[in-house]
């Protein structure tokens, strides 16, 4: 069984279980899924950076030499702020990524950007949907970048892992 999202499709909104991060559908792209994960993310905790130093720069996922996904983080007039540019990829049975259909595209300005020094959590607006995100830190220049949702969408697309982001410029 195949599952798609796409910025053409009206975005089905996914559950967070404890520990664990939902299917990821991508801003003006798609998830395709077959299988299931529920396992935890590794939290880096940041002493001092909760005016989020740690996470200014630009954060990129990629998968066999293609980019599906690009934040880029800065901080204009004293706060964190940036952008979000997300592909479409295909997600096998461990969870993982394991092809990207379509790399990164249009640039959407993040929202409500906050930190609390060992997780980033912004919103995007696509359109007339309005996505949580929350970005952890595994260390400098490895980040895990999930998808944040309502309880009440339990069972409306299936779980894969974090998405593994690497700082590749300040």
């Amino acid at each position: 069984m195949e599952f798609a999202l796409s910025n053409r499709d009206e975005i089905a909104s996914i559950v967070l279980v404890a520990g664990c991060f939902p299917a990821f559908a991508l801003l003006g792209g798609a998830v395709r899924r077959n299988a299931s994960y529920t396992g935890s993310m590794p939290i880096l905790e940041m002493a001092g950076q909760k005016d989020g130093q740690a996470y200014i720069g630009v954060w990129k996922g990629e998968h066999s030499g293609k980019t599906f996904c690009v934040l880029k983080l800065r901080i204009t007039d004293g706060k964190l702020a940036g952008t979000f540019a997300a592909g479409d990829i295909t997600v096998g049975d461990n969870g993982e990524v394991n092809h990207v259909d379509q790399e990164a595209g249009n640039e959407l300005v993040l929202l409500e950007v906050k930190t609390d020094g060992t997780r980033l959590a912004f919103k995007v607006r696509d359109r007339d949907d309005l996505d949580d995100y929350e970005l952890r830190l595994i260390d400098d220049r490895k980040a895990e970048l999930g998808l944040l949702v309502p309880a009440n969408a339990a069972g409306s697309a299936p779980m894969i892992k974090p998405l593994k982001l690497t700082k590749t410029g300040d």
